[in-house]
C-alpha cells in the first residue's frame, strides 16, 4: 500500500515511520526544500532513538520516500495523511481544508482515505463531511493509536487497541487490510464514525494532560510522606485492570471518591502542600449545589420563589458525606424562601424530623413525594434513582422540572423530551 505523509517535524516524522514498519511504501512530502536535504544527509535531529534508527534505516532501504511536489508525492497513494497542527499557517482554516481536500480529489486516482491528525472541531466536522460529498473518491478518516504507556518511544509500534473514524465500508476494508499483522497479534481494532473519532481525540487528550498533572501533585503528596510514587502507581494500576469499570458509580461510590479527595487535601494542607488539582475538583462539587437556586429563578423568571413546592431525592444527613453541609445550605436557603420542600431519603430517616425543626416533610416514596410539586431536585447518586418511572412523575407533578444533581446519571433521554431536564 503506498501511503503519503503530509510532513510536520516530530509529528510527521513519527507517522512515517509507523507506517513504513508496517510494510508500506510511504511518501513523505515536505515543502521546505532545507529541511528534505537535512533529512536526506541524516542531519535532522531526531531526538527518540528508536524513532529516529526506524526513520533513517526505512529510508536508506527505499521504504520511505521524500518528495517536495505535491502533485507528485499524492498521485498514487491509496492514503494521504495530514499532520500540520491547527496552528500551522492556515491550517485551522476551514477553508483552506476544504480547498486542500478538493486539491487532492484531482491530484489522486480513485479511492483515497483523507487522514487528518489533528482534531477537527465537530462543528467544522459535520461542514467537511457535508463538502466531501461532492466527491466520492474521497473519505475522511480519523485514527486513533492508544498506546500501553504514554511513552511513545517505547510503543509507538506497539498500540494496545487501534480507533478508526470510518464511514464507509471500502476504507474499513482498507485499514483492516492495513492493520492485518497487528489483529494477528491481537490487537483491538475498534470501527466507529469519524465523528465519533474526533470526539475520542479530543476527549482523550484532555484526558491524558489532566492524568499527568494529578500524577503531578500525587508524587509530590508522596514524597511528603517519603514514599514511592512509582511503587504506588503500579498497585493502582494492577487496581484499576482488575477492577470492572463501573460507568454509573452508586452512592457510595461518589461518597467514597469525595471523601477520599478530602482526606488527601487535608493531610497535604498539614504538611505544608497544596493539592490544587483536587481542591479544585471539591469546588466545583460544591458550586453545582450553589447553582439549584439561581436556576430555578431563571427558569421560573421568579426571583421570590415563593408558593412553590420542590421535590428533593436523596441523602441529606448522611454524616458520611462530604457535601452534607452544603446539602444542609441548599435545603435551609429554599425554606428560607418560603419553599415547601418535600423529602425521599433511601437511606433512615429517624433523625430528620428535627431537622430544620420539622419544616421539612418526608415520604417514604419518592412518587408520593412528587405530588403537585413545581420540581424535583435529585440531590445525589443512587441506584434506586437509575430506575425511573416517567409517566409516575409526569402524573404527580405540577410542573415538569427536574434539575438533576448527580455526575453520572442513567436516563432514557427520549422520554425526558417531555420535561425541563437540567443537569448541573
Amino acid at each position: 500500500m503506498t501511503i503519503s505523509i503530509l510532513g510536520y517535524e516530530f509529528s510527521g516524522l513519527t507517522e512515517a515511520s509507523f507506517y513504513a514498519e508496517l510494510g508500506n511504501k510511504v511518501i513523505y512530502v515536505e515543502h521546505e526544500i532545507a529541511g528534505l536535504e537535512a533529512l536526506r544527509k541524516k542531519e535532522y535531529l531526531i531526538d527518540q532513538k528508536i524513532l529516529s534508527d526506524s526513520f533513517y534505516s526505512n529510508l536508506d532501504l527505499g521504504n520511505i520516500v521524500l518528495e517536495n511536489d505535491l502533485r507528485e508525492g499524492v498521485s498514487d497513494s491509496n492514503i494521504v495523511i495530514f499532520t500540520y497542527p491547527e496552528n500551522y499557517g492556515s491550517w485551522n482554516d476551514l477553508e483552506f481544508k476544504l480547498d486542500m481536500y478538493e486539491t487532492l480529489s484531482k491530484y489522486t486516482k480513485g479511492h483515497t482515505i483523507i487522514i487528518d491528525k489533528y482534531n477537527i472541531p465537530f462543528e467544522n466536522l459535520v461542514k467537511v463531511n457535508k463538502h466531501l460529498e461532492n466527491f466520492p473518491d474521497i473519505d475522511l478518516v480519523s485514527t486513533l493509536n492508544i498506546f500501553y504507556t504514554q511513552s511513545s518511544e517505547e510503543n509507538y509500534l506497539n498500540p494496545e487497541r487501534i480507533i478508526i473514524g470510518a464511514n464507509s465500508q471500502k476504507s474499513k476494508d482498507v485499514f483492516d487490510e492495513l492493520f492485518a499483522s497487528y489483529k494477528d497479534k491481537g490487537v483491538h481494532l475498534s470501527f466507529v464514525e469519524n465523528t465519533s473519532a474526533e470526539i475520542i481525540k479530543h476527549l482523550s487528550n484532555v484526558v491524558d494532560y489532566a492524568t499527568r498533572y494529578f500524577f503531578k501533585e500525587i508524587s509530590q503528596y508522596c514524597k511528603l510522606f517519603g514514599e514511592e510514587f512509582e511503587q504506588i502507581f503500579l498497585e493502582l494500576k494492577l487496581k484499576s485492570l482488575n477492577s470492572k469499570i463501573n460507568t454509573y458509580p452508586n452512592q457510595a461510590d461518589e461518597l467514597n471518591f469525595f471523601s477520599g479527595i478530602d482526606k488527601l487535601i487535608k493531610s497535604a494542607e498539614a504538611n505544608g502542600y497544596e493539592l490544587e488539582a483536587f481542591k479544585s475538583i471539591s469546588a466545583l462539587y460544591g458550586n453545582k449545589f450553589n447553582s439549584v437556586i439561581p436556576k430555578l429563578k431563571k427558569h421560573f423568571s421568579d426571583h421570590k420563589l415563593q408558593i412553590k413546592k420542590i421535590a428533593v431525592w436523596g441523602s441529606i444527613l448522611d454524616s458520611n458525606n462530604l457535601t452534607t453541609p452544603i446539602i444542609k445550605i441548599l435545603i435551609s436557603d429554599l425554606l428560607r424562601l418560603g419553599i415547601l420542600v418535600k423529602v425521599y431519603d433511601p437511606l433512615d430517616t429517624s433523625e430528620m424530623a428535627h431537622y430544620n425543626k420539622g419544616k421539612l416533610k418526608y415520604y417514604n416514596s419518592k412518587y408520593e413525594a412528587l405530588e403537585n410539586v413545581d420540581a424535583l431536585i435529585i440531590l445525589n447518586n443512587c441506584t434506586e434513582f437509575n430506575k425511573i418511572d416517567f409517566e409516575l412523575i409526569k402524573f404527580n407533578m405540577k410542573n415538569k422540572v427536574i434539575l438533576d444533581c448527580r455526575d453520572f446519571p442513567l436516563l432514557d433521554f427520549k422520554k425526558l423530551n417531555e420535561f425541563d431536564y437540567l443537569q448541573l
